[in-house]
């Protein structure tokens, strides 16, 4: 995924929607969204035209194969 703005201090990353995942296209981040949910288990949020994701485990090193893994997964193009 392509990060929209460069993280500077925070709990979460935004980055922008892809045009196309899992295949498909998408016309929104809102539905973007609930396909990565499904296909994925892994939640954001769909903030305008950009999807937001917060880590909120820890540590984060437990998780971050499986986050990581769900991104590939998608295997999204702009």
């Amino acid at each position: 995924m392509r990060l929209a703005v460069e993280p500077k201090a925070g709990f979460f990353a935004l980055f922008d929607c892809p045009k196309r995942a899992f295949g498909r296209e998408f016309s929104n981040a809102k539905d973007f969204n609930r396909a990565f949910i499904d296909e994925t288990g892994v939640v954001g949020v769909h903030f305008g035209q950009y999807m937001r994701y917060a880590v909120c485990a820890s540590p984060v090193e437990k998780f971050e194969r499986e986050i990581r893994g769900a991104f590939k997964k998608a295997e999204v193009s702009y």
